[in-house]
C-alpha cells in the first residue's frame, strides 16, 4: 500500500513537471508564433530543432548514468558534479557545432542571435532536465518539477516582456529573453540543491563514464534526430514558413504525450533496479505499465486527428494550415506510448547498445525519407517518413527487448 502511495506522489510529481514543460512549449511556440512573422517564426523553429538535436548530443549521456548510479548506489554529490562537468564541457562544443550549421540551416539568422537561441537548448534545458533526473535518482519527482518551474517562469517573462515591448523582431527578443532563461535556470538548479541537501561536486568525468555515456547519447540524439530533423530541412529547401507551421503541429501532437512520459519518468528507476537482478521481469514491467498508456494514446491520437479536421474552416486564418499537419501527425502520441517501455526494458538490462542501434536505424531511415521526400512534397512528405520510422521503430523496440530477456527465466 505505501509502494502505491508513492507510486501515485511521483506520478502526479511527474505529471505536474510535464504539465510545466507543455506550458512553457505552447506559451512561447504561440506567443512567438502571432508576435513574429512568417519569416521569422520559420527561422525560430529551425535554429530551436538544432538547439535541440545539438544540446541531446552535448548531454553525452550524463543524466542517465547519474539515475543509473545512485539508484545502485552511487553517491549523488560525486554523480551530479560529473553530470554538470561533462554537460558544461558538451554545451560549449555543442554551441560552436551549433554556429557552424548557421550558414547552412538559418542563414539569415544574426550570429549573437543564433548563439542565444541555441543556448537555450544546449546549455540551460539540459542543465534544468539534470534537476529531473536527480529526482529520479532520489525517488522524489517533485524536485524536477519546481525545477521546471523555475525554467518555465523564466523563459516565459521573455515572450511576456517582448509582447509588451511589441517590437517583432527575433533579434530583439533574443536580447530580452536570455538573460531571463538564465536566470530561471539558476533558480532551477539552487532549488534542486537546497532540496536534496546535496551540493554537486564538480570533477572531470572519467574516461569509463564517458565511454559508457556513448550508447546514452547517441540514442537521444537519434532520438532526437528522429523528431527534430525534418525542421531544418524543410527551411533549407525553401520552406521557410511550412517550417514554423509544422513545429507547432509536431508540438501538439508530442505534446499529447505527457501523461505517457510522466509515467515513463515515474518507473524509471523501478527498470534499473530490476534490470539489475531479472531480465524477465524487467519486460512483464513494461507490459504492464504500456497496457494503461497504449489505451490512452489511441484515444487521445483519435481526439487530436478528429479534432483538427472539425476546426477546419473554423480556426483563425493563419492556424488554418496547420490543421492538416496535425491530423497527419496526430499517431505519434500512440507511437510514443508503444515505444518508451520496452526501450527502457533495454536501458535497465544494460543493453543500452541495442536502444541505441535501433534509434539510429529509425534515425537513419527518417532521414533518407525526408531526403527524398521533401523537396517534392514539403510538410506532407515529412510527416509520412516521421510516421514511417517511428512506427518501425515501435515494433523493433518490442521484438528485440522480448527476444533479449526471453532466455531469463529466473
Amino acid at each position: 500500500m505505501a509502494q502505491n502511495r508513492s507510486l501515485l506522489k511521483n506520478l502526479s510529481a511527474a505529471l505536474g513537471g510535464e504539465a510545466i514543460q507543455a506550458l512553457l512549449s505552447v506559451a512561447i511556440f504561440f506567443g512567438l508564433f502571432f508576435q513574429l512573422d512568417d519569416a521569422d517564426w520559420g527561422r525560430y523553429s529551425a535554429v530551436a530543432a538544432t538547439g535541440l538535436i545539438i544540446g541531446t548530443i552535448a548531454n553525452l549521456g550524463s543524466q542517465e548514468l547519474m539515475v543509473r548510479n545512485v539508484v545502485r548506489n552511487g553517491d549523488l554529490a560525486d554523480e551530479w558534479g560529473q553530470t554538470v562537468a561533462t554537460q558544461v564541457s558538451g554545451a560549449l562544443i555543442g554551441l560552436a557545432l551549433g554556429l557552424a550549421v548557421r550558414p547552412i540551416f538559418f542563414p539569415d539568422l544574426h550570429l549573437l542571435t543564433a548563439l542565444a537561441l541555441l543556448s537555450f537548448n544546449i546549455l540551460l534545458l539540459w542543465s534544468v532536465e539534470t534537476t529531473v533526473q536527480v529526482g529520479q535518482a532520489t525517488s522524489d519527482l517533485s524536485i524536477g518539477t519546481r525545477g521546471r518551474l523555475a525554467y518555465a517562469v523564466g523563459r516565459l517573462s521573455g515572450v511576456g516582456v517582448f509582447a509588451l515591448v511589441g517590437t517583432g523582431n527575433i533579434n530583439h527578443y533574443a536580447a530580452i529573453a536570455t538573460p531571463l532563461a538564465f536566470g530561471g535556470a539558476a533558480v532551477a538548479i539552487r532549488s534542486a540543491i537546497r532540496k536534496t541537501g546535496t551540493t554537486p561536486r564538480p570533477q572531470r568525468p572519467t574516461r569509463e563514464r564517458l565511454v559508457r555515456g556513448i550508447p546514452f547519447v547517441g540514442t537521444a540524439g537519434a532520438q532526437d534526430l528522429l523528431a527534430s530533423f525534418d525542421r531544418p530541412l524543410l527551411s533549407a529547401n525553401g520552406f521557410v514558413v511550412e517550417t514554423g507551421q509544422y513545429a507547432i503541429a509536431d508540438r501538439i501532437a508530442r505534446l499529447a504525450s505527457i501523461p505517457t512520459m510522466a509515467l515513463v519518468r515515474t518507473t524509471a528507476a523501478d527498470f534499473f533496479r530490476s534490470g539489475e537482478h531479472n531480465d524477465r521481469e524487467t519486460f512483464r514491467l513494461a507490459i504492464r505499465y504500456a497496457r494503461p498508456a497504449v489505451l490512452y494514446g489511441v484515444l487521445a491520437s483519435s481526439s487530436i486527428a478528429a479534432g483538427a479536421l472539425l476546426m477546419r474552416g473554423h480556426a483563425p486564418e493563419r492556424f488554418e494550415p496547420v490543421l492538416p499537419m496535425i491530423a497527419a501527425l496526430a499517431a505519434l502520441t500512440t507511437l510514443q506510448a508503444i515505444q518508451l517501455f520496452p526501450a527502457n526494458v533495454l536501458t535497465g538490462t544494460d543493453r543500452q547498445p541495442a536502444r541505441l542501434t535501433l534509434y539510429l536505424g529509425a534515425a537513419g531511415l527518417n532521414a533518407g525519407l525526408n531526403l527524398l521526400w521533401i523537396p517534392e512534397h514539403s510538410w506532407r512528405g515529412a510527416a509520412a517518413a516521421t510516421i514511417v520510422a517511428e512506427s518501425a521503430l515501435a515494433v523493433m523496440l518490442w521484438l528485440v527487448a522480448w527476444r533479449t530477456t526471453r532466455s531469463d527465466s529466473a
